[in-house]
C-alpha cells in the first residue's frame, strides 16, 4: 500500500512538471511577426504631412497569413505625451463591418504602408512629442481561403514610441 502512494505521488509530480514545462513553452513561444512604425524625419513644421511608414515581416520558418488594412486603420492607436498642444481627429463613430483582406507573408518577406498622421492627429503650437503609434494584426498559419482556419486568429500588437519636433 505504501509502495502505490509512493508512485501516485509520484506520477502527480510528474504531471505537474509536465504541465509547467509546456504553460512555459507557449509563454515564452515568439510571435512570428515583427514590425515597427517610422517617421520620414522627427522635425516638422505645422500644417505639415507627417507620414508613418508601418512595416512588418515574418520571422516565422513557414508562412502565414495576415489581416492588414493598407489604408488608415480604424484600429490604429496613437498616444501622445507632449509639450505643445495639439487635437485627435479619431472619429469613434462604428463604422459597421469593414473587411480587411488577408496577405500571405513568408519567411523574411516584409509588409509595409504608409499613414499620413495629419488624418489621426492636428499639431496646433511647436513642441517636442513623444508619440505611441500601436496597432493589432490579426494572423494564422492557414489562410482562410482553405476553409481550414477554423477562424481562430492570432494577434500581434506592434508598437512603436517615437519624439517628434514640431516648429514653426
Amino acid at each position: 500500500m505504501f509502495k502505490n502512494k509512493k508512485y501516485n505521488v509520484l506520477l502527480i509530480i510528474i504531471s505537474l512538471l509536465m504541465i509547467l514545462i509546456f504553460i512555459r513553452m507557449d509563454i515564452t513561444k515568439e510571435s512570428p511577426i515583427t514590425g515597427s512604425f517610422q517617421f520620414e524625419k522627427n522635425k516638422y513644421h505645422i500644417n505639415e504631412n507627417i507620414w508613418i511608414h508601418f512595416r512588418m515581416e515574418n520571422k516565422f520558418k513557414k508562412p502565414i497569413y495576415v489581416f492588414f488594412q493598407k489604408e488608415i486603420p480604424a484600429d490604429i492607436r496613437v498616444e501622445i505625451r507632449q509639450s505643445g498642444e495639439y487635437q485627435l481627429n479619431i472619429d469613434e463613430s462604428d463604422i459597421g463591418v469593414s473587411f480587411i483582406p488577408e496577405y500571405p507573408l513568408i519567411l523574411g518577406e516584409e509588409l509595409s504602408a504608409k499613414y499620413l498622421l495629419n488624418d489621426l492627429v492636428t499639431f496646433e503650437k511647436e513642441g517636442i512629442y513623444t508619440i505611441t503609434l500601436s496597432m493589432d494584426i490579426e494572423y494564422n498559419s492557414i489562410s482562410i481561403r482553405s476553409n481550414q482556419s477554423k477562424g481562430i486568429n492570432k494577434v500581434r500588437t506592434i508598437t512603436s514610441t517615437i519624439s517628434l519636433e514640431i516648429k514653426k
